[in-house]
């Protein structure tokens, strides 16, 4: 008798089903399907969430001047965190054409979201106004004189700038704004820079921040 034979008789004697070896000695066996609990597949996730958060590069705002920081990537690890569901205190953040640095600017309008510079440090958002390549305009000259007579000349620039909007205390993205204008003109003072780049219409920057809280609301 074979001994597949003898195992199948074997097992139908004692009332067991199962897979007996062949004469080859080789054991036939089911393929096993390999799942994933759904707890580890979470633990997953939440590290390699953690593991990108912790990437990113963390300063601890001294001063408004850090907070532009959060414009080129770094997170800022005192600043509250950003709620959705509130009305944010924005801060904002300008560079101006050849310059890559976020230095902090202000706006004489006074809103609920805004904030002034000893206010700095109840920053959520901030709102960073990067310099639209190209769009410097050709510099427009003022003549002035000084008070002792001496004729100098101020050069003026103005330039394009886009608004996006960062939690500050993650640095992530949270909107895009629009364009806003530069623009500048021929003051009745003399101003000592010998250049001058444009503020950004004052108008149509806190249009932008309106839009961009209710439209998170």
């Amino acid at each position: 008798m074979r001994g597949g034979l003898r195992c199948l008789i074997a097992l139908a004697a004692a009332g067991i089903v199962a897979a007996c070896q062949a004469d080859t000695g080789s054991v036939a066996r089911p393929p096993s399907a390999v799942s994933t609990p759904a707890t580890a597949t979470a633990s997953a996730t939440a590290s390699a969430t953690a593991s990108a958060a912790s990437a990113v590069p963390t300063v601890v705002a001294k001063g408004p001047e850090d907070l532009g920081r959060v414009c080129t990537g770094s997170r800022v690890g005192n600043a509250p965190s950003y709620d959705p569901t509130a009305t944010p205190r924005v801060f904002i953040a300008l560079n101006t054409p050849g310059d890559a640095t976020f230095t902090p600017s202000y706006t004489n309008a006074v809103r609920p979201f805004s904030v002034n510079a000893l206010q700095w440090a109840s920053t959520s958002v901030v709102a960073c106004l990067s310099t639209v390549p190209g769009s410097a305009k050709p510099p427009l000259k003022c003549p002035y004189r000084k008070q002792d007579g001496t004729s100098v000349t101020i050069t003026r620039i103005a330039y394009q700038v886009d608004v996006i909007f960062y939690a500050a205390a993650t640095a992530q993205r949270l909107a895009t704004g629009g364009r806003v204008d530069a623009p500048v003109t021929c003051p009745d003072f003399m101003l000592y820079q010998s250049t001058v780049y444009g503020f950004p219409d004052e108008r149509a920057l806190l249009a932008e921040i309106e839009k961009f809280i209710a439209a998170r609301h």
